[in-house]
Order: structure tokens, then sequence, then C-alpha cells
């Protein structure tokens, strides 16, 4: 709905489709951008749209990563993308749950001390490789600083 909104589209059915989407699921997604601010009611897009769409991910985790730029976050924000895009970094026993504080606390303690820093917390030392990478990745995007040792 969002790559519609920005070709001009406000109404799926001026175009001639294939295989049309289910009507439900566009008005779910049109609600989803309103909710986002990234359409208007019309279902135009908004500046924040066109900020939303200028990033490669869904658009709840691009709204969590500009939002998070724009308070000043960007490396929370990109940190909290990366953990919620990639596997688990937590492993056995140490996985259940979904507290994130954890997950940040490991990813950092990782950066901070490499393999030997995540055995405490039961974290996967290549899972916490790929949770890093992706979160440079949106680091660069975003273009903030390196992330910091502590949130």
């Amino acid at each position: 709905a969002l790559e519609l909104a920005q070709w001009g589209v406000t109404d799926s059915a001026m175009l001639a489709w294939l295989d049309p989407p289910p009507p439900g699921a566009l008005a779910q997604a049109r609600a989803l951008l309103i909710d986002l601010e990234a359409l208007d009611e019309q279902g135009r897009i908004t500046p924040a749209g066109q900020d939303l769409a200028a990033l490669p991910a869904h658009p709840r985790l691009a709204h969590l990563l500009r939002r998070g730029a724009a308070l000043g976050l960007g490396v929370l924000a990109a940190d909290l993308a990366a953990l919620l895009e990639e596997r688990d970094l937590l492993r056995g026993e140490h996985a259940f749950g979904s507290d994130f504080t954890v997950r940040l606390s490991a990813l950092q303690a990782f950066r901070r001390d490499g393999r030997e820093g995540v055995r405490r917390w039961g974290a996967d030392p290549a899972a916490c490789i790929r949770v890093d990478q992706a979160a440079q990745r949106w680091r660069v995007l975003l273009k903030v600083a390196a992330a910091p040792e502590t949130f």
C-alpha cells in the first residue's frame, strides 16, 4: 500500500491486476500506514511516508528507525531493528521470554568483550555477529554514530 501511494495510486481498483490483493489485507495495510502517519486519510503519501519508503524495511521497522533517529536514539533504534529482524541471539534456556533489555545487554557484551562477553548471557556469538552487522547497516542508512557501550 505504501508503494502504491508512492506511485500516486489512492484507489487500487485503478490498476489492472493479474492477481489483485485481497481488499481486507489492503485495508489493513492502509490503516497501519495511516497510524504510522505514512498516509493521510485520503490515502496519499505524506512526507513521513516518503521517509519510511526510503528505508529497505517493513513500514513498522522503518517507523521505529525514523522515529528513533528523530528523537536522538538512532543507535538504539538500529539495535532494536536488528534484534527484531535477525534470528534471536539468545539460545537454550536463556532464549525464554521476550525481554529486549537482556538481548541488548548481550549484544553490548559481545561488542565490548567479543565471544567471551556473551557466555554469561547464553548468547550465540554467530547470531551476535549477524545482529551487530545488521545494526551497523541501519546506522549507516540513518547516518548515526557507532554504537555506544551502554543504552
